[in-house]
């Protein structure tokens, strides 16, 4: 029976993070509950890898396009394909899970559509695994996307 009570405790107290977290809007750190530990660090840096999906293909097959993203320490970020660039602010954090959202450049200096990606911190934010919410030729696409950290050039 105490085994039950300590599990509802944990669900509780994960509860109060995943409140915490929603209510932070779009501050740079998520500050946690005081009975849990330290605060939601950003994972600044810079990250190489691929978007994917069928939606950017000509043909019935995937499509693969590069992908740099780039976070700063108080959460801007900006991300280059080689369908375009976007850039925005990073509006949510937690231990497994962070929240990119901007708008994509159309390539005249002038806003273009929206961008949201969905990544899972993955390997102690080595790996940035999810799906990106974009904008493809005028219709909005879901794309799977990964993404793994840089090695620094010593």
């Amino acid at each position: 029976m105490a085994h039950g009570r300590r599990s509802l405790a944990v669900l509780a107290l994960a509860g109060l993070v995943v409140t915490a977290a929603g209510c932070a809007g779009s501050a740079a750190t998520v500050e946690a509950p005081a009975a849990s530990v330290g605060v939601v660090r950003i994972p600044a840096g810079r990250y190489t890898g691929v978007i994917t999906g069928r939606e950017m293909a000509t043909g019935s097959s995937l499509s693969t396009v590069r992908a740099q993203l780039t976070i700063a320490e108080d959460g801007r970020w900006a991300m280059r394909t080689g369908n375009g660039r976007a850039s925005g602010r990073l509006v949510e954090a937690t231990p497994d899970l962070i929240i990119l959202e901007g708008r994509f450049e159309d390539g005249s200096g002038r806003e273009g559509g929206p961008a949201r990606y969905r990544l899972a911190r993955e390997d102690g934010d080595d790996l940035l695994v999810g799906s990106a919410r974009s904008s493809f030729r005028g219709l909005t696409v879901w794309t799977g996307i990964q993404l793994g950290r840089a090695q620094h050039a010593e």
